[in-house]
């Protein structure tokens, strides 16, 4: 999601503005952050038994994972320009697969695995939700997911305020044509 916003932002910044394209990106993905959790706990919930109360949980934790998760991507999204952040986001994605825990133990893994689990969103959403469906304290993972969360939004206006600043289009803002509506 944060790929195909970020081509909409590069086209869209020339025809509304950069600021209007950035919180229009934003509203956006904190809509799809909103839907995709109701979706997937809905579904669970029909499949599995649980109470209500453990479905308003991991709803919380999952739409904070979420936009972790969307305002990490979008960052590195805007740092590189769109679709040539693909080259890292995929390998980053798998690691942090592999770094999450849900797969191999956090004991287990190499120091960078370690290093991984800590500084990306994957294992606080992970063990966030272990948490929510086991009984558990959230408030480190919580806490963590906060920082993802305020750091990456703040490297999202820095990068939109100091990298976008060209009035011109190029060619990855002509990929998905944006034309204002009547």
């Amino acid at each position: 999601m944060s790929l195909v916003l970020t081509l909409m932002f590069m086209s869209a910044r020339h025809v509304i503005g950069k600021w209007s394209a950035l919180l229009a990106v934003q509203l956006n993905g904190f809509i799809g952050v909103l839907v995709a959790p109701l979706v997937t706990l809905g579904t669970l919930r029909c499949l599995i038994s649980f109470s209500s109360s453990a479905f308003w949980q991991l709803f919380g934790v999952q739409v904070l994972f979420g936009l972790a998760v969307f305002e990490f991507t979008l960052a590195i999204a805007f740092l590189c320009g769109g679709l040539p952040s693909m080259i890292l986001q995929l390998p980053l994605l798998v690691s942090q697969v592999v770094a999450s825990g849900a797969i191999i133990p956090r004991p287990a893994l190499n120091g960078f695995y370690r290093w991984l689990s800590t500084h990306t969103p994957m294992s606080q959403g992970v063990y966030s939700t272990f948490n929510a469906l086991y009984g558990g304290a959230n408030s480190g993972y919580t806490r963590a997911l906060w920082w993802l969360i305020s750091l990456s939004l703040l490297a999202v206006i820095l990068i939109g305020w100091l990298g976008y600043r060209s009035t011109k289009t190029n060619p990855l803002s002509r990929l998905v044509p944006f034309t204002a509506g009547n």
